[in-house]
């Protein structure tokens, strides 16, 4: 069973503060003009309006969860919190890989069996307890 050496959890948000301004903005004005275009009394087939209205559901679960998801690191695992809760423990990652972007640091985790997951941090220290995790696996080889 492998373990991060990690002097306590860390928990923080999964995106940064710009990218959940730019979430709650662009979903507030997609929800505006789809609003107006609604109240225009324009002729659209139900099909058209229930398309419409899944759109406007899964904008806003993506926005809350970059509004407020967090991800947890501890020495026995990853979590992520968000619309549906996540977890993972280091004894079933194979390997993982360090991705920098501008948003949100994320950490590829492939496990042993099924498809790659990805985790977010949007915090300084979760960034430091991801590049410690990183370090960790390129170390043991795997």
């Amino acid at each position: 069973m492998r373990e991060i050496p990690l002097p306590a959890p860390v928990t923080g948000l999964s995106y940064k503060r710009p990218a959940a301004v730019i979430a709650v903005v662009l979903t507030l004005a997609v929800f505006a003009y789809g609003s107006r275009l609604l109240a225009a009394d324009v002729e659209m087939p139900a099909v058209i309006v229930l398309l419409l209205i899944a759109g406007a559901v899964a904008m806003a679960m993506t926005c809350w969860f970059i509004v407020f998801g967090t991800t947890t690191v501890d020495a026995e695992g990853i979590r992520q919190a968000g619309i549906t809760p996540r977890s993972w423990r280091w004894a079933d990652i194979e390997r993982v890989e360090l991705v920098r972007m501008p948003w949100s640091t994320r950490l590829m985790l492939a496990p042993a069996k099924g498809p790659v997951r990805v985790v977010h941090a949007g915090t300084p220290a979760l960034d430091d307890a991801f590049r410690t995790i990183a370090e960790m696996y390129s170390r043991s080889g795997t």
